[in-house]
């Protein structure tokens, strides 16, 4: 479907599944709507992943679907309060309160299967009783889309994206270019399907460290880190796409290691605006 048919099934559906109760039950429904309907296009550029047209930042399908239920509840009468927040420029609750820091060591360690495995063996009690059935269903569709990307991968001859989308589908990472590779898949699901804002890619180098040390060709290693550097600049995020290396442990000791160098020289080397350091 295009754009607009997709954006227009949505809000149908919408309307069809609004019971005035259970938001995440009815968004769950239209979120595994989305991967399974979307256009999925690669750039000739691209190494790692698809591109999709469920539309980018400001006019992602869901959240434009956010912003038209805000409209259903008017605002609160601007106080004393908001107005000292304005003044010394503190957060006063609107609309860009969305960002999130995803754990990425559980996304490395357990994979996109891994995730789906852990809520469907969740125990005890939720709040929604609604809430692993949703979860499972937007990571069924999730694992679809996936095997939809890596078909059109192959369709196109990128053999090697084609081959890491597959496995990424229901392992993690098996070597460093797919370690690269996953990052970009996982933004793509959040980013463009949920609408919710990643604002951090985590601390690659201590992420990408165990797979890099598998790796013994070095020209290998840096050519997957330019290529990723361009490819996190092709998604135009907005406010950039920030992610951090080095620091320390939790008792002061340097984390520096090899690849924190490789993302160094990647960094300096590509020279591009999207990415933040």
């Amino acid at each position: 479907m295009n754009y607009e048919e997709l954006l227009q099934r949505a809000q149908q559906m919408e309307k069809e599944l609004d019971d005035g109760k259970n938001v995440l039950s009815r968004d769950s429904k239209i979120i595994a709507f989305l991967f399974d309907n979307c256009e999925i296009t690669i750039p000739e550029e691209s190494v790692y992943f698809v591109r999709v047209n469920t539309g980018y930042h400001g006019g992602r399908i869901m959240r434009d679907m956010m912003s038209s239920r805000r409209l259903n509840y008017p605002p609160k009468p601007v106080d004393d309060s908001h107005r000292v927040g304005l003044r010394n420029y503190a957060f006063t609750g609107n609309s860009d309160f969305g960002h999130t820091a995803p754990v990425w060591d559980n996304i490395f360690a357990l994979g996109i299967d891994g995730m789906k495995k852990r809520i469907e063996n969740r125990t005890g009690p939720a709040l929604n009783p609604d809430f692993v059935e949703s979860q499972v269903r937007v990571f069924e569709a999730a694992q679809r889309f996936m095997l939809r990307a890596a078909d059109e991968a192959d369709r196109v001859g990128k053999k090697r994206m084609a081959q890491g989308i597959r496995n990424l589908t229901y392992n993690p990472p098996s070597d460093l270019f797919e370690a690269f590779q996953l990052p970009l898949v996982f933004y793509c699901l959040m980013q463009f399907f949920e609408a919710t804002d990643i604002r951090t890619l985590g601390r690659l180098d201590q992420l990408l460290l165990p797979f890099y040390e598998k790796e013994s060709d070095q020209e290998k290693v840096m050519a997957m880190a330019l290529d990723f550097m361009c490819e996190i600049d092709a998604l135009k995020a907005p406010a950039n796409m920030p992610f951090a290396i080095a620091g320390t442990d939790g008792d002061g000791h340097s984390m520096v290691n090899p690849m924190s160098y490789v993302f160094l020289k990647a960094y300096a080397a590509t020279k591009l605006p999207e990415k933040k350091l």
